[in-house]
Formats: C-alpha cells, structure tokens, sequence
C-alpha cells in the first residue's frame, strides 16, 4: 500500500529533500490513516458487531418501545466503553460463564443468549427494526433516526448505564446500583462505584 501512497506523490514534485512527511497530501493520508485505524478499532466497525447488537435489542427489547430498544443499544454500547466489561459488542453480548468449554445455561449477561432457545429471529418486522436501530445507534452511514422529521444525534440519555432488568424481577445485582431510568418495562442502573 505505500507504493500507491508514496509513487503519486513522487510524481507532483515531492521528493526526499523537502519533506515528504511536511507535504499537505502526506498529512491529509495520515488523518485519514488514523481514522480508519479509529473506526476499526472501535468495536463498531463490522457488519458482525452490527447484527450482535441487533441481536441484544430483538432478544431483549423487541416487545419495546423505540427509545427502550435505543436504550438496550446503549446499555452494550456503554459496557464496550466500561474498562470492566469486554471491548467489542459481541463479546459483550455473548458475556457468559462457562464451564468445560460450554456457556452454563442461563448465566449470561444477557438472558436471550444462554437461556437454551432459538438465536434466530422469527418477527421479521421486528428484526428489520431491530437492525435499523443498531446501525443508527452505530452511526453507520445512511442510516439515521428521525424524531418529528429531524434527523436525531442519540447522545447517552442514560448518563453511562451499564445494567438494566425487566421491572418484574428483583435481581441481586442491584442492591448497589443507582437507578437512571425506566423506560417501558426495564430499569436502567448505573454503577456509582465504576
């Protein structure tokens, strides 16, 4: 590759005596190396982290509001973020115990994953919601949500939540938690001592 990045160059005139590193082409490549470099490095750059988070809100949220589905996407996206949880969607997703090198039946994160049933979406207008709203939570191009006709920029309206739980269990995990938000029929925790 930096055969194709160095030979035009050469040929408008750089040349090792001034500079190749002061040339305005060569720092523009270089921004554009480290965004790339940024965006692959993410998370949040394949179509495989993409559809585990369509995954996570199908599973978890489908049953939900928009908002409540925007905000299972960013209670994963949150984790990704955490230095305490894994650094990619899909292995927050797939977050699990295991033992002899098989996930224990309802012991993941996320209860969908390990609870025994069909990973496979069978709604197929759900599952289509479900994707639009990974990509926009993603912010991959041409996909956006629109709130009364404007295009919405989702800041985390959850203020770094990194749990939640449907409001007619009581798991032990929240004891510690402070509660952020209930939004349809799950509570959003933050964990103040992150």
């Amino acid at each position: 590759m930096s055969l194709l990045v160095v030979k035009p160059l050469l040929h408008i005139g750089v040349t090792k005596s001034k500079g190749m590193g002061n040339h305005p082409l060569f720092f523009i490549m270089k921004l554009l190396l480290i965004a790339f470099c940024l965006f692959f490095l993410s998370g949040f750059s394949t179509k495989q982290e993409t559809t585990c988070l369509a995954l996570n809100i199908y599973f978890e949220a489908r049953d939900q509001v928009t908002k409540g589905q925007m905000a299972v996407a960013l209670v994963t996206i949150n984790r990704v973020n955490s230095k305490r949880f894994p650094n990619t969607i899909c292995k927050v997703v797939k977050q699990a115990n295991w033992k002899n090198g098989k996930v224990v039946r309802n012991r993941c994160h996320f209860s969908w994953y390990c609870d025994g049933l069909s990973d496979h979406p069978k709604d197929k207008i759900a599952w289509k919601v479900a994707v639009t709203i990974a990509k926009a939570m993603l912010e991959l191009p041409g996909v956006h949500i629109k709130n009364f006709g404007k295009r919405w920029t989702v800041n985390d309206f959850l203020n770094g939540a990194t749990h939640y739980h449907r409001n007619d269990v009581d798991p032990y995990w929240n004891r510690n938690m402070l509660v952020v938000a209930t939004i349809g029929e799950h509570i959003f925790y933050v964990d103040p001592y992150r």
